[in-house]
């Protein structure tokens, strides 16, 4: 059987990984944040 830590480590089925999710987005906007700052024209 599986430890308490292992089951808290791996991902529940059929939901979404949520630390994984917000680090993504936070993320994604720090890239827009500075592609906005080094390409004015682009945004």
């Amino acid at each position: 059987a599986p430890t308490r830590k292992q089951l808290r480590a791996r991902p529940v089925p059929g939901r979404p990984d949520w630390e994984t999710y917000r680090n993504t987005r936070r993320m994604i906007a720090e890239l827009k944040a500075l592609a906005a700052r080094l390409l004015p024209q682009a945004s």
